[in-house]
């Protein structure tokens, strides 16, 4: 077992040669390379949002097929603020009183002949 030292850098190649051999649909997953080097110059990140959906294709027949769809948005149900109040003359200035949605998760099924 080797002990290796793990810094902002090692983790960006790590993450760089596995999304070499992951075919991505065009969003980025799970390697916000971006973010990683925005933190390593020392830049504020703002919180991740994910959003996730699993399908599965049942072929009932020659002539039926059945998919189930599970959808999950926020999955990880972090709180998310809304804007801050910024007019001076408003009793509220500099609160948040708003927060974007919670988790919300669905499921479907889809029969298709």
């Amino acid at each position: 077992m080797t002990n290796v030292r793990h810094t902002a850098h090692n983790i960006v190649s790590v993450a760089e040669e596995q999304t070499e051999r992951l075919i991505l649909d065009g969003t980025k997953i799970g390697w916000h390379l971006d973010r990683v080097r925005a933190w390593e110059r020392g830049e504020r990140i703002a919180p991740i949002t994910i959003d996730m959906a699993l399908t599965r294709n049942f072929r009932i027949s020659d002539r039926f097929n059945l998919e189930a769809r599970g959808e999950a948005f926020n999955l990880t149900n972090s709180y998310r603020a809304g804007p801050v109040t910024t007019a001076r003359n408003n009793a509220q200035f500099g609160q948040i009183l708003t927060a974007q949605d919670p988790r919300i998760m669905q499921v479907a099924l889809k029969l298709a002949f």
